[in-house]
């Protein structure tokens, strides 16, 4: 009885480990290294898949910050993580580039090539001869897009930028009863269209901008 009680147990933990071992055997042969418990969890949610593994072998390959769980959870969601993670190596080192960035860009069907290159080209507009009360405003600005900035949706067409500067001049207009020409500048240019209100309001990141007043 004792004899058939150990061979049951032998069975069983045959049963249930050697899918675990063939799990970690797996990961192991794309170049990457998981526990057994992990293993179990792979088994368990069924997400042992191949990409999976050769996307772990790349962070661990390049010690990124990244864990199992943030690679399953994009596979999950119906991403292709091993694309992410050689995007995020190779723009890794770009300000304001997260791996959760390309994620959510990789799940909406981005290029996240393109999309990434789009924050590094320099835009620039020009507003002439802009009615301010008695002056007139000359502006002249450059700035990039950050790297959430609509998921690009928007890029070509700048966001708008130059039509919603002049829709505020026009608000801040209503009410300005300066006829200084140089403090006037200087308070718009400080107050009304500085670096905040480029980066939170229009969600561009001012790189240089000339504004004048004239009579």
């Amino acid at each position: 009885m004792e004899i058939l009680i150990l061979i049951l147990l032998l069975f069983f933990i045959v049963l249930l480990g050697l899918p675990i071992l063939v799990t970690k055997l797996r990961a192991k042969v794309h170049g990457a290294d998981i526990s057994f418990k992990e293993a179990f969890g792979l088994n368990m949610r069924r997400t042992s898949k191949k990409s999976l593994f050769k996307a772990l072998a790349l962070t661990q390959k390049y010690d990124l910050d990244l864990k199992l769980p943030d690679l399953e959870s994009h596979h999950l969601a119906g991403g292709n993580t091993k694309k992410v993670v050689e995007r995020f190596i190779k723009h890794k080192d770009k300000k304001g580039v997260t791996y959760q960035m390309l994620t959510a860009l990789d799940i909406m069907g981005k290029d996240i090539d393109d999309a990434i290159q789009k924050t590094i080209e320099i835009h620039t507009i020009t507003i002439n001869d802009l009615d301010f009360r008695t002056f007139k405003i000359d502006i002249w600005a450059k700035f990039k897009h950050g790297i959430g900035v609509a998921f690009w949706d928007e890029v070509a067409k700048n966001n708008g930028i130059q039509e919603r500067i002049q829709e505020k001049l026009s608000m801040v207009a209503k009410d300005w009863t300066s006829t200084d020409p140089i403090s006037s500048q200087n308070f718009i240019r400080n107050n009304i269209l500085n670096s905040e209100y480029w980066e939170s309001v229009l969600g561009v990141q001012l790189i240089q901008q000339k504004l004048i007043l004239k009579k």
